[in-house]
């Protein structure tokens, strides 16, 4: 976690600086208002693309994959009562998979 921690402040601390660096640029032909509402909606920009980006990375996650892993545990569990919960977490997971592809279809006939 201290990676993480370090990575994100050293973000911080250089989208400030370049926030800092445009908003002077800004402020050399913009009001005040108008040089922040350029700022915003470039970061606001940045944000839709980054978000499009990941839940693009999300859609390659193999639900069926997960189902085979958890059913191949609960197939090797002998605690009868841990098998049916493993049993029901890949029922479940099975309903998430047709919902995903019920949803992701639709998605793409609009």
């Amino acid at each position: 976690m201290s990676e993480q921690r370090r990575l994100r402040s050293e973000l911080k601390q250089g989208l400030h600086q370049f926030t800092m660096t445009l908003y002077n640029s800004y402020r050399q032909t913009l009001s005040h208002e108008k040089s922040v509402e350029q700022i915003s909606n470039c970061l606001i920009e940045e944000y839709e693309y980054v978000t499009k980006q990941v839940m693009k990375q999300e859609k390659t996650f193999n639900l069926g994959s997960l189902v085979e892993k958890v059913e191949k545990r609960a197939k090797d569990e002998n605690d009868p009562v841990k098998q049916f919960e493993l049993y029901e977490d890949v029922e479940i997971l099975l309903r998430a998979q047709e919902l995903f592809t019920k949803y992701e279809t639709g998605k793409d006939n609009k």
